[in-house]
């Protein structure tokens, strides 16, 4: 299945959609200080640490 947000748009626009979400979503876990490791995911040590406040 499609998500909602990818469906609406015309097949030229979503490579450049997807890149700049990748580099948003990058610049919030460099803000954060979480580094790209191969052995854990960035996005549970986001949750870890959120829930650790």
């Amino acid at each position: 299945m499609v998500p909602f947000a990818e469906r609406r748009l015309s097949p030229g626009l979503k490579p450049g959609v997807c890149a700049a979400r990748k580099t948003s979503i990058n610049a919030i876990f460099d803000k954060f200080g979480l580094a790209h490791t191969p052995e854990y995911s960035r996005r549970v040590l986001a949750v870890l640490r959120f829930l650790s406040t």
